[in-house]
């Protein structure tokens, strides 16, 4: 029976019946013709606590399609060292693939994106939406703009203020960057801007086993790939003509309870010589692929990936048109 189940909801192709029809009434009929009947979102079945689990395990293993290429390099992709060749090619050539996250990958990304949420969203009230630039929308979304916050103004529509916040939006032509930090903010009477970089991060329990990336309770510093994004987000809005102080700040929020403050703050000099090198190293790569993406053709192989065989060619959407080709 359970096993039946899961197989409905990874595939499922009945038809499903309302709630109304369940309960042995009748079911719902459109109220215009051509309108669908909104249905259970469930199949029939005994409700009991182990079905309803295998039954959600079973969606949020749905495959979702992903565009491997693109236009635009996003800054978290280069941090990651995602191979550029390899997102030129899927970019010219429209590659696709499908992506099957696991049930406990979703939990732990909703946690996470929770804990950002919050932390950007008291940071706008502590600082106040005119200290803070992004994108403004009041609920209708007739309001709609991007810069920093003005709740003065009031939605022909809805009469409501642009009081909800997204990220904004930077990109760089010459280097074909772009990068959305999680908020940009100034001091009191400052016409400069620090981005902000917001993190969550696990809490293994003191005495417990530390694996991978460091946890809230032993972090002493911002990690080098989170430095490096702030750091990027920094430059491509020198670049595009913002004013900008010298700092930048990573914040990591704890995603389980901690007895002392949930929040580590780290400020980043962003003229230090080796942070200066590393963003004109990236600055660099990026103009290249840039470069030959301009004239249709995709930056050389990298010496991580000489031949096919190799690990990361194996799992490369990409590496038929790659060895294929002559440059």
């Amino acid at each position: 029976m359970l096993q039946r189940i899961v197989n409905r909801a990874q595939g499922f192709k009945g038809s499903y019946r309302s709630a109304s029809s369940v309960s042995g009434g009748a079911p719902e009929k459109p109220k215009k013709k051509g309108q669908r009947v909104i249905a259970s979102a469930l199949p029939m079945f005994s409700p009991c606590g182990e079905a309803v689990g295998a039954l959600l395990s079973a969606h949020d293993r749905k495959q979702e399609r992903v565009r491997l290429g693109s236009e635009w390099i996003h800054v978290s992709a280069l941090i990651n060292g995602e191979c550029l060749r390899a997102v030129g090619i899927a970019h010219l050539e429209d590659v696709t693939a499908y992506e099957k996250p696991r049930p406990a990958d979703r939990l732990l990304w909703a946690i996470g994106k929770a804990v950002e949420k919050h932390i950007r969203d008291s940071m706008i009230e502590l600082y106040g939406a005119h200290n803070c630039m992004g994108r403004w929308q009041c609920p209708c979304e007739a309001l709609d703009f991007e810069g920093e916050g003005d709740l003065s103004r009031k939605c022909g529509k809805c009469g409501k203020p642009a009081s909800t916040y997204s990220e904004f939006n930077v990109k760089h032509r010459g280097t074909m960057l772009s990068g959305s930090p999680d908020l940009l903010v100034r001091r009191e009477g400052s016409r400069k801007w620090t981005p902000l970089e917001i993190k969550s991060i696990k809490v293994v329990p003191k005495g417990g086993v530390v694996t991978g990336a460091p946890d809230f309770h032993n972090l002493e510093a911002a990690q080098r790939g989170h430095v490096l994004q702030v750091l990027m987000y920094r430059r491509l809005m020198l670049e595009t003509g913002h004013e900008m102080t010298d700092e930048a700040l990573v914040c990591y929020g704890a995603k389980d309870y901690v007895m002392q403050s949930p929040y580590k703050f780290f400020t980043i000099d962003g003229e230090a010589e080796e942070n200066v090198k590393a963003v004109n190293h990236l600055m660099k790569s990026a103009k290249e692929y840039a470069l030959a993406l301009k004239s249709r053709k995709v930056t050389g192989r990298s010496n991580l990936c000489p031949n096919h065989e190799t690990n990361k060619a194996k799992g490369c959407h990409c590496k038929v048109s790659c060895f294929s080709r002559k440059s």
